[in-house]
């Protein structure tokens, strides 16, 4: 067993300005806890809902408080920097990887990869590009319907300028076919998704929903709704492989409550929400059905940069035979650990974990005592040879 000494220091990032900002710290201590003490040392962060950065094992000993305030010993004030965190603008914590267990927000929509990159601080999971892209549902369709994906058709909207709002004439003269699905097209976890029969409905869920994003995605409700999801990455030869097939159990369109809070009466306060929720793994569905499943999925996981295990959540009309891919998760709740045990009982999170700490410290940056403008491009003279 490597002792103390050989553990890479892995910055374990959570919170976060998001929605999802409650359910990130529930999987930033899972990771705490499940991580492969051989060969690391959890080093926590905490992004709060204001984005200050704060570090510290008092973060999870303190972990249900600290959405107060973070004024607990053993909790500093942070930034990033190159290498690490810094202090009062004074070396604190250097880093081997930075494992990100933020959902939504700039956690996951490109900004914190961009940031980790700047400072030559390895991370897991999709690179910017694709996490930027993935945040967006409206450009996550667009380009996986021009790679073949089954995608449900859609209207976009984007908020007026000032104080002004959709009128019921104009909603009227987008000529849609009700019943409809109304979602923010930059929130994560069904956040704000609601149904609407009516274009009085429409108008009423579009002044609140403008008030959580700035575009509105209109989706057809699928009907004989099914969900299915499944979690992507690449195995060490390079190829991509799928994880268990899970379909949640219930009979509409899970909202952010059926998701995260099941369980929530606790005095544990667990992260039961996340993997307890009821699911049928394995789930029964027609032969083709699971075959364009598969193929999309693999479709996807290439197109958003081939990097984590994100979670590809796709929707059926189970009366008509029908899917279409929904939407693709960069870093899921309990990064979907369950979906792999369920596939073998020896890939559960510490596993996990350990290929998502693998992949990101071969994935490397350029060297930054390296000059990286290339001769060729090169105007002015270096003293460097």
């Amino acid at each position: 067993m490597a002792g103390e000494m050989d553990q890479k220091k892995v910055a374990i990032v959570f919170g976060g300005v998001s929605p999802e900002h409650d359910v990130s710290i529930l999987t930033g201590m899972q990771a705490c806890f499940a991580l492969d003490q051989s060969m690391y040392e959890a080093i926590p962060i905490y992004i709060d809902t204001k984005g200050t950065w704060w570090a510290g094992d008092g973060l999870i000993e303190h972990h249900q408080k600290i959405v107060n305030g973070c004024n607990y010993k053993g909790i500093s004030q942070v930034e990033v920097g190159p290498g690490g965190f810094y202090h009062n603008g004074q070396p604190y914590q250097s880093i081997d990887v930075c494992l990100i267990a933020l959902h939504g927000g700039d956690g996951e929509n490109g900004a914190i990869q961009g940031l980790f990159e700047v400072n030559q601080l390895p991370y897991t999971g999709v690179r910017k590009t694709g996490a930027s892209v993935a945040m967006n549902k409206w450009l996550t369709k667009k380009l996986l319907a021009a790679l073949g994906v089954n995608v449900l058709s859609d209207h976009l909207l984007n908020k007026l300028p000032g104080q002004n709002h959709y009128t019921i004439a104009q909603l009227k003269a987008l000529k849609l076919t009700f019943p409809i699905c109304v979602k923010p097209c930059s929130l994560g976890s069904s956040v704000g998704v609601g149904f609407a029969d009516d274009v009085e409905t429409l108008h009423a869920l579009l002044l609140d929903l403008f008030q959580m994003d700035d575009a509105v995605l209109i989706e057809p409700a699928v009907q004989s709704l099914k969900e299915f999801n499944v979690s992507v990455r690449k195995d060490i030869c390079g190829d991509i492989v799928l994880s268990a097939v899970e379909s949640p159990v219930a009979d509409a369109w899970l909202d952010f409550d059926q998701k995260y809070r099941q369980g929530s009466q606790s005095k544990k306060q667990s992260a039961s929400g996340l993997i307890n929720l009821s699911r049928e793994f394995g789930p029964k569905m027609p032969k083709n059905m699971l075959n364009q499943l598969e193929l999309e999925a693999k479709i996807a996981f290439e197109a958003f940069g081939g990097y984590g295990a994100p979670r590809i959540d796709f929707l059926a009309d189970m009366s008509q035979g029908k899917l279409w891919l929904n939407e693709v998760n960069p870093t899921p709740g309990s990064f979907g650990h369950y979906l792999w045990t369920a596939k073998d009982q020896k890939q559960g999170f510490v596993w996990l974990l350990n290929h998502l700490l693998a992949e990101a410290q071969q994935a490397g940056f350029l060297n930054s005592d390296q000059d990286p403008v290339p001769k060729l491009a090169r105007i002015f003279k270096r003293n460097m040879a």
